[in-house]
């Protein structure tokens, strides 16, 4: 073989391996709007160089013809795959769906047909013949079927990926115009050889010029395309975007989602939100509200808190390429928070609202609550508490307090609150509560004072005085309210030691 010949071979079979090599790329990295598919259109390309190869090396001339209707395979459906890429790549692809896929690729499929069946018809090679040469080569006389259909469509489709390319150029940043101009200039030189094949029979020393430089144009253009990945996604980098705990969502500038990490994917409504939009994607998240570089949201979603900020991501001209979402999980920080203000808001024995807590919710509630519905207040005083520690130490004190509040809230209606604010005094905020309301409820609180408070070595009855106060007859703020809640509940014990006094014998 000669130094000739053995470029002509090698040429198509180094280019058939590039092509693998660019599609193994292609599908390996970041899903990138349009990465999969050129890995398609790739792969296509290297199915027709390769069988253009098998063809110069085949020995015999029925052979040569099969691996020659073999090469249809990539030949006639690149096409297909070129335009899909392009529409992804620029974005406009909204209306590309699986029946209009189906649709492109029906013509395609059906020049495959031909091409396994030409030898019963002549429609894609109406005459063949062997031709000698540098490499012997088949000779062809192209059917009605390959220039008036298959021709037109592919240059069609190869047309309509070149016309999105150059509308995006116009629209698009600088920074990415010089990525356009390396895909539209590649794909020119393509169509110029291959036109000159077609239209005007030009050959590489008796072969066509297509299955020699197409893998070398399309190198070109993974190289436009994807140089900046190379330099700019190391593996060091990929490995910490997938194995952060925080979710990070990688946007377009149309915000649909190019790349996703785990983190984030699980929290995603949708079981592929790769190319999809955030808003489609993450149901949850007010996406109108999340400016970019504006401040963090923080968002409720079946249990948990999610911190969400979205921030810039800047091209190789620091101009604008789209946004990252990242999602933080604060969930185990607000209840940290929660249980902060809880326990600044809770008495630390009973449980129920502190003093200062307890005002607080009074004075919100009687606010700017002129011609409402009345309030009542109660307030509880113990009857006999000192001599429980005295007699029975401070721990029993302790239990007789923690088991006044249990009761005191076993009573209350939904709305009410009660709050300790002092040694064994209770107040009780009554929700749209009239007097006769108060008092029915005072009625029932004393009788649960009197049963005996139990402990594992003593037994007692405590008691309990109420006294109570009506918003707005007996006050207008929290302060009046328990003067006159407190003074009322003084008069009953009054009452009672009076009565004490004098069933006493003297």
């Amino acid at each position: 073989m000669t130094p000739l010949q053995l470029l002509i071979v090698l040429l198509p079979t180094v280019g058939t391996l590039a092509m693998l090599f660019a599609a193994a790329f292609a599908f390996s990295g970041p899903r990138v709007p349009g990465r999969r598919t050129f890995g398609v259109f790739a792969l296509l390309v290297g199915t027709w160089s390769g069988f253009a190869t098998l063809e110069h090396l085949a020995p015999g001339f029925e052979l040569k013809q099969l691996f020659g209707r073999a090469l249809y395979l990539g030949c006639a459906t690149c096409p297909v795959a070129w335009l899909v890429f392009a529409a992804r790549y620029t974005g406009y692809d909204r209306w590309l769906g699986r029946a209009q896929l189906a649709a492109l690729l029906a013509l395609p499929l059906l020049t495959i047909a031909l091409a396994a069946t030409n030898p019963q018809h002549g429609w894609l090679w109406a005459k063949v013949w062997l031709e000698s040469g540098p490499v012997p080569n088949l000779g062809i006389e192209h059917g009605w079927w390959f220039t008036w259909v298959h021709v037109p469509y592919s240059y069609l489709l190869f047309g309509l990926g070149l016309v999105l390319l150059v509308s995006r150029f116009f629209s698009d940043l600088a920074a990415y115009r010089a990525q356009i101009i390396g895909v539209v200039a590649s794909a020119l030189c393509v169509m110029f050889f291959n036109v000159a094949y077609t239209q005007g029979g030009f050959t590489l020393y008796g072969l066509e010029p297509s299955p020699l430089l197409l893998p070398v144009f399309t190198a070109g253009i993974g190289w436009s395309l994807f140089r900046g990945l190379l330099g700019s996604s190391p593996l060091s980098y990929r490995e910490i975007f997938m194995a952060a705990g925080e979710g990070v969502v990688m946007l377009d500038r149309e915000d649909r989602i190019i790349d996703i990490n785990p983190a984030a994917e699980a929290l995603s409504a949708l079981a592929r939100p790769l190319e999809q939009g955030l808003a489609a994607a993450f149901p949850f998240l007010p996406v109108s509200e999340l400016e970019v570089g504006g401040r963090p949201l923080d968002v409720r979603v079946e249990g948990l808190v999610l911190s969400v900020h979205r921030v810039p991501l800047r091209g190789p001209g620091d101009g604008p390429a789209g946004s990252a979402v990242l999602l933080r999980d604060v969930t185990a920080e607000w209840r940290e928070r929660d249980n902060l203000e809880s326990l600044a808001s809770r008495d630390g024995l009973t449980q129920v609202l502190n003093r200062r807590a307890f005002l607080e919710l009074v004075y919100e509630r009687l606010d700017g609550r002129e011609g409402e519905w009345p309030l009542a207040l109660l307030f509880l005083d113990l009857d006999a508490f000192k001599a429980v520690n005295d007699r029975h130490g401070h721990a029993a004190g302790d239990e007789v307090l923690r088991e006044t509040a249990r009761r005191v809230q076993a009573v209350l209606r939904p709305g009410d609150v009660v709050g300790r604010i002092g040694g064994d005094e209770f107040a009780v905020l009554l929700d749209r509560a009239d007097g006769a309301v108060a008092q029915r409820l005072a009625g029932r609180l004393e009788g649960v004072m009197v049963e005996p408070y139990r402990g594992p070595d003593w037994q007692l009855v405590v008691g309990a005085s109420i006294g109570w106060a009506v918003y707005p007859a007996d006050g207008k703020d929290a302060a009046a309210l328990l003067d006159a809640a407190d003074g009322r509940m003084y008069a009953v014990k009054r009452e009672r030691r009076q009565g004490r006094e004098a069933t006493t014998p003297a």
